[in-house]
């Protein structure tokens, strides 16, 4: 059995030989082989492009979801990087730990300046783009908002990827892993309101009633679990 990326949501999926298939957790996508992810995303290229031409009934949501999901596929590998498990070293002494510590939650704390856009992006860039009610949204300002969105989270995939930089030691493996643990945590956020928009708008046909909210909603981190890190090492 290896790990292969899902070719719909960029998850690690399983892939058994013995199968023939691998099915995401995530998404529940069926990967019927290792083709699966590069054609996936080709194919959502040729859906944009259609799109864009076309103009489909609920276009403007279409064309949203549609490039989001291209960007959140193509940062696939890199999230796959970003989750791999940690480089080990020898436990750190007392001096070596208040470094470490003073680092990390300095990174914590630069957290904020991700989801900060967020709230501007869907409070005001995405009502501009999707146009008043009634009248069609503006193609190259949505084309910029869903790329916006997948700047986000690629720029928290590069956050969380300088936990790979260097070896962590052995007694700080629990700090790591939960302060990445919540930049995993948005991301799983995004690509929800991406796959959700994805389910709700993508079968719309003339005639059905389009769903107005395109809210993204990003669920509280959860410190109790770091902070109880830090004080297993002492430092509280």
């Amino acid at each position: 059995m290896e790990t292969i990326i899902c070719g719909h949501c960029g998850a690690p999926v399983f892939y058994d030989d013995g199968l023939g298939y691998g099915v995401c957790e995530y998404c529940g996508s069926i990967i019927k082989d290792r083709e699966d992810a590069g054609e996936n995303r080709t194919n959502l290229d040729r859906e944009v492009s259609y799109i864009m031409e076309v103009k489909p009934y609920a276009w403007e949501y279409k064309l949203l979801f549609a490039v989001l999901d291209s960007g959140l596929q193509k940062a696939g590998s890199l999230k796959q990087e970003m989750f791999r498990p940690l480089l080990l070293t020898d436990e750190a002494a007392k001096e070596e730990i208040l470094r470490y510590v003073k680092w990390i939650t300095g990174k914590l704390e630069k957290l904020q300046e991700y989801t900060e856009p967020l709230h501007r992006i869907f409070k005001v860039e995405l009502p501009e783009a999707m146009g008043p009610p009634g009248q069609p949204g503006d193609e190259t300002k949505l084309v910029n908002t869903a790329n916006r969105i997948g700047s986000v989270y690629t720029g928290l995939i590069y956050w969380g990827l300088e936990f790979q930089t260097d070896a962590t030691p052995n007694n700080l493996k629990g700090v790591a892993l939960e302060a990445r643990g919540m930049a995993g945590s948005i991301l799983e956020d995004i690509e929800h309101f991406c796959y959700q928009g994805r389910n709700h708008f993508a079968g719309l046909q003339p005639g059905m009633k389009v769903p107005q909210d395109t809210s993204l909603v990003l669920r509280e981190l959860k410190m109790e679990q770091f902070m109880g890190e830090l004080k297993k090492l002492g430092v509280l």
